[in-house]
C-alpha cells in the first residue's frame, strides 16, 4: 500500500469514528495493522476496512445456476485467489465449473463424465486436482458380463483424476484409477505413514470393494483394499489417529489407520445407521464434530431423530459420543461450516432447508432459521467469498417467471444474511 492509499484510508477511518459516538464504538472494533480479534470479520464500512463482530442470521437467493435433475455433489475451491465451484452433474455426464466473477458465477469449464455422481478437489504441493467418480446405478458382475457380451467395456465407469494446467488454466485428464462403477473419492493426507502422505479411497456402492490408494511418484498406487460395501465415506482424526467410517444401506462401520492401511474396529459401534444417504465431519478447535442422515427413519416419528449429531475429542479414548439427534422430515443431506469462529449446520429434506447454529454453553446445536421454497435439495456446498459465506443448493424450486406451479431443478447459491456490530453492540450495516 503506497502512502497515498494509507492516507485515504486512514482518512476514511477518523472519519467513520466521527460518524458514531466515542461512547458507543470501542477501538477494539477496527485493528488494520495488526488483524483482527478472535471472532471478527474484516468488512468495507464507510469507505474503510473495518475489523468488526458479525452474527450469522440466514440465508438470502442471490444467484441460479442452470444443472440437470441428477446433481448428488458440489465441491468449492481456490485458484490463485479466485474461487471456483465443481458441480458433478450425471443427467448431463459433466462435471461443470463456474469460477466467481465481480459478483456472480459464471460458466467456466465442462468436463465431459458420463454418469458423474461425486467430485473431489484436493492439493498436492502446489498442483490442484479434480477427482470425478462415475456411477451407473447396478451391480458390477451384471454390468460386466453383459458389457463384456456386448463388446462394450469401455462404456463400464471409471473414477479420473484431473490436473489443473497452468498454461491453459483448465483441468486436463492425468490418471484413471481402477475402480469399477465408484460411488465417491475421499482425500486425505497425513505426514505420518509408511507408504507416502497422500491417500485417496475409492468406494463401491454395490459391492464389498473400497480401495485405497496411495500417491507415490507423481500418480496414485493402489495399496489396500477394504471389503465393505460403502455408500458414503468420513474421516475422523482423533489424537493423532485417522479412523474411515463407511456407512452402507446397512450399517456404518469404523476402520482404524494403521499407517499402511486400515483394519476394521470391533468395539460396539454407536450409530445404528441403516441406511446412511449422507454424512460429512468438520474439524472444530479440539473437537471433530460429525453428521449423518438415516434414511430408513425419515417415514417414522419424531422420537426417532433420523440426523445423528456426534463429537471426537482429543484425549478422550472413547472415538464418539452423542451431541444429539435431531429430526427433519425426509432429511436428505447435512453440512457443517463455520463463519467468523463459529460453527454452524445446515440440514437439507424434500421440503425445505434449516440451519443450525453451535452454542458452547450448552453444547448443542440451535436452530436458526428455515430456507423456504427449497425442496428435494441433493446436493449443498458452503464457500467463503470476500468473507461472506455463500450457501449453494442443487433442489427444485416452485418459484419462476411464469408462476406456472410446476417445479424445475436448479443449482441456487445464497449470500448470508450477516449482523455486524461493534465491540461494545452499536449495529451497524457494511457498504
Amino acid at each position: 500500500m503506497n502512502l497515498t492509499k494509507m492516507a485515504l484510508t486512514n482518512m476514511f477511518v477518523i472519519v467513520a469514528l466521527l460518524t458514531f459516538p466515542l461512547d458507543k464504538l470501542s477501538v477494539g472494533a477496527y485493528d488494520l495493522l495488526s488483524g483482527c480479534h478472535k471472532g471478527q470479520v474484516r468488512t468495507m464500512l464507510y469507505g474503510g476496512e473495518l475489523c468488526l463482530n458479525a452474527e450469522l442470521q440466514g440465508f438470502s437467493p442471490y444467484g441460479d445456476i442452470s444443472c440437470g435433475s441428477e446433481v448428488f455433489s458440489i465441491r468449492s475451491f481456490d485458484i490463485d485467489g479466485h474461487m471456483y465451484i465443481a458441480i458433478a452433474d450425471r443427467e448431463r455426464d459433466a462435471v461443470i465449473l463456474h469460477r466467481w466473477q465481480t459478483d456472480k458465477f459464471v460458466a467456466y469449464q465442462t468436463i465431459k463424465a458420463s454418469a458423474a455422481w461425486h467430485v473431489e478437489a484436493f492439493s498436492i504441493g502446489d498442483d490442484i486436482y479434480l477427482g470425478i467418480s462415475k456411477y451407473r446405478l447396478g451391480k458390477i458382475h451384471t454390468l460386466y458380463n453383459w458389457f463384456h457380451k456386448l463388446g462394450k467395456e469401455n462404456i463400464l465407469t471409471y473414477p479420473v483424476i484431473y490436473k489443473w494446467d497452468n498454461e491453459s488454466l483448465e483441468f486436463r485428464e492425468y490418471q484413471r484409477l481402477n475402480v469399477l462403477e465408484a460411488k465417491g473419492l475421499h482425500f486425505f493426507h497425513t505426514p505420518k505413514s509408511r507408504t507416502g502422505q497422500y491417500f485417496l479411497l475409492a468406494t463401491n456402492g454395490t459391492s464389498a470393494n473400497t480401495t485405497l490408494y496411495s500417491w507415490i511418484g507423481e500418480a496414485f498406487v493402489p495399496i489396500n483394499y477394504i471389503r465393505e460395501k460403502a455408500n458414503q465415506i468420513m474421516l475422523i482424526n482423533q489424537n493423532e489417529n485417522h479412523f474411515a467410517l463407511l456407512g452402507s444401506h446397512r450399517k456404518t462401520t469404523a476402520w482404524k489407520w494403521t499407517g499402511a492401511s486400515f483394519y476394521k474396529q470391533r468395539q460396539n459401534w454407536r450409530i445404528k445407521a441403516v441406511d446412511t444417504t449422507n454424512m460429512d465431519s468438520i474439524h472444530f478447535g479440539d473437537t471433530t464434530y460429525t453428521c449423518m442422515v438415516n434414511k430408513k427413519l425419515n417415514k417414522k416419528n419424531k422420537s426417532k431423530q433420523n440426523v445423528v449429531i456426534e463429537k471426537s475429542t482429543s484425549g478422550k479414548n472413547k472415538l464418539l459420543s452423542r451431541v444429539q439427534g435431531v429430526y427433519l422430515r425426509h432429511a436428505t443431506t447435512c453440512k457443517f461450516f463455520t463463519y467468523s469462529e463459529k460453527l454452524y449446520l445446515f440440514l437439507g429434506s424434500r421440503l425445505h432447508g434449516e440451519v443450525y447454529a453451535f452454542h458452547e454453553s450448552n453444547t448443542e446445536f440451535d436452530y436458526i432459521t428455515t430456507i423456504q421454497d427449497t425442496t428435494d435439495i441433493t446436493a449443498v456446498e458452503v464457500t467463503n467469498i470476500n468473507n461472506i459465506p455463500y450457501l449453494v443448493l442443487k433442489m427444485k424450486t416452485n418459484s419462476d417467471a411464469s408462476h406456472s406451479g410446476t417445479s424445475r431443478d436448479i443449482c441456487r447459491y445464497y449470500k448470508a444474511d450477516v449482523h455486524y456490530q461493534t465491540t461494545v453492540g452499536q449495529s451497524l450495516n457494511p457498504i
